[in-house]
């Protein structure tokens, strides 16, 4: 790294430096002490955990120190849906950040889900066999997780693990790297100037490890760019990404969805923050500005101050890395003007949650199900029942409801004659000739 003469600097350039220690470290790569490093995965709530799908959430870098609040929003959100209640049983992946790889992170993943008898169920011949988990994870957690899965989920049970990322850097973040790795896609010497004296400030206002005078420091490293698409870096390339996403193999890609949201460009303060000119009436008041405030401002600088390579990003991860972009087999989401954290909390729009809407909507057919309709069924009156889930064409079910006053029609449709509680099954008659019964 370069070190230019601070005093030799422009006025403005001495000032601009002071903003991204904020906004691309203090918001994504916060210090952290050194220390032992620690772990767990743990149950949300002490109910039994029976036929349902464990659904494990996965926080970000630094995701640990937020404690309950960095999944509070989802957790409420789940706890009112009895479909998703009925369905799944929270738990939590915690653990720390910048002491080990994440790829150990991902390894300490494996050894817990191991040892977790929720994870396991005995079959009707009395072998052990693994229980399908679900996934959902926000930034860098999804990278711990598709570690996992693609690495480490090799406990010698076939154990099928579905994943939902929300705002993954899949192709890392320019955010994370050196400044001198940038240098070729500056807009202008000033924007060169302003990365590389804010990473030297930064390191200095005490940050306890290297992480801004380091790329190569956990778990900076593990974030950073890996030239999947330009700006092509001649230098401080994430190999250990490129490496994850070369052995990603079709099977485990098509049981990925990837969320990822943008800043809307065309905001108003959006552009407003794109003029380092306007940047300098933010300096005095920089601790007050929220979250989503700084996130706009970084949305508008890794726009504007890298050649405009990335008009499409959520403050944090351009688009392209979010949506994992080059994978024709990933389900993808959009949500429009979505920042980084609204990427785990959800935004409102017209009293809709965009974002939990379709979580909830993916996570019920994630694993099988069965649906009727019409939603809330009255008697005397009919009901056709459906299957929900990821099933391969060809697939057919039958359905059975037991009781007097209920008639079946034909394999799918049943007339309910009185009110009542009602037990129904389902057969699921797969083209392998393989059947079973949810």
């Amino acid at each position: 790294m370069k070190f230019y003469d601070f005093k030799k600097l422009s006025s403005q350039a001495k000032l601009i430096a002071f903003i991204f220690p904020i906004l691309f470290f203090c918001l994504a790569f916060s210090s952290s002490a050194f220390g032992q490093f620690t772990c767990s995965l743990y149950p949300v709530d002490s109910s039994d955990l029976g036929s349902k799908t464990p659904l494990i959430l996965i926080h970000g870098i630094h995701g640990k120190e937020s404690g309950a609040a960095y999944w509070q929003k989802f957790v409420n959100y789940f706890y009112a849906e009895y479909s998703l209640t009925n369905k799944y049983k929270l738990y939590k992946f915690e653990y720390d950040s910048d002491e080990i790889t994440l790829e150990n992170i991902a390894i300490s993943l494996s050894y817990y889900i191991r040892q977790n008898s929720d994870f396991f169920y005995t079959d009707m011949e009395g072998d052990l066999k693994a229980k399908e988990i679900v996934i959902v994870a926000h930034s860098m957690g999804g990278l711990v997780a598709r570690a996992y899965i693609q690495n480490h989920n090799n406990d010698g049970f076939e154990r099928v693990v579905r994943l939902i990322t929300l705002a993954t850097p899949h192709h890392g973040s320019p955010g994370a790297n050196d400044e001198d790795a940038l240098e070729p896609y500056y807009t202008s010497g000033l924007w060169d100037q302003i990365f590389s004296v804010s990473q030297f400030v930064y390191n200095l206002s005490g940050s306890t490890w290297n992480v801004t005078m380091h790329s190569t420091q956990p778990n900076r490293s593990d974030l950073r760019w890996d030239n999947y698409t330009s700006p092509y870096l001649d230098s401080d390339v994430n190999d250990w990404l490129q490496t994850l996403n070369s052995t990603l193999t079709p099977e485990i890609a098509q049981r990925i969805i990837a969320y990822y949201g943008y800043i809307n460009p065309y905001r108003a303060d959006r552009i407003y923050w794109e003029y380092p000119d306007q940047i300098l009436l933010f300096l005095p008041s920089i601790y007050s500005y929220n979250d989503h405030t700084k996130l706009t401002i970084a949305s508008a600088i890794m726009d504007a101050g890298l050649s405009e390579l990335f008009p499409f990003n959520d403050g944090m991860v351009p688009v392209g890395s979010a949506s994992f972009g080059d994978r024709a087999s990933i389900v993808r989401r959009e949500f429009f003007d979505h920042d980084h954290l609204d990427m785990k909390d959800g935004k409102q729009f017209d009293f809709e949650l965009p974002l939990f809407n379709t979580l909830e909507d993916d996570l019920l057919n994630l694993v099988p199900g069965i649906n009727h309709t019409p939603a809330r069924i009255y008697a005397p009156g009919d009901a056709v029942f459906s299957a929900r889930g990821p099933f391969p064409d060809g697939t057919t079910f039958d359905f059975i409801i037991d009781g007097p006053h209920v008639e079946k029609l034909d394999g799918n449709t049943f007339r309910f004659r009185a009110y009542g509680s009602f037990n129904v099954s389902m057969t699921i008659n797969y083209p392998s000739g393989l059947i079973s019964r949810s």
